[in-house]
């Protein structure tokens, strides 16, 4: 298996959402996985996923890497993909959301969607 940091892409909109994994074939599964159960804990993502279609995204490795370095790089391809503001991350990354806060773009999708 492959540690490495990974994009998934929705080729209709080029909004990207960066990933990390120790695992990465097994962590796209399981984003597939839910996001076919209409049950991925990202909204933005799946929302799209809905309205578009598994046809539309891709998924990619961006960087294969040792795991102690996936939480540095994961917030660096945030960053550098602007993931957040034009994008399905929800946090800048590294260590998941603990303490995070959502993006005004992302505020305003969710409220839209509900």
């Amino acid at each position: 298996m492959v540690s490495a940091i990974y994009k998934i892409l929705n080729k209709i909109n080029n909004e990207p959402y960066v990933g990390k994994s120790k695992r990465v074939e097994k962590r796209w599964y399981q984003h597939i996985s839910a996001l076919n159960n209409g049950d991925h804990y990202n909204y933005l993502l799946q929302k799209d996923w809905n309205d578009y279609g598994p046809e539309a995204f891709s998924f990619e490795i961006i960087k294969e890497a040792e795991p102690e370095y996936l939480n540095e790089l994961e917030q660096f391809y945030i960053a550098f993909y602007d993931a957040m503001n034009n994008g399905y991350n929800l946090t800048g990354g590294g260590n998941g959301c603990v303490g995070c806060s959502r993006t005004k773009k992302s505020k305003k999708k969710k409220n839209n969607i509900q």
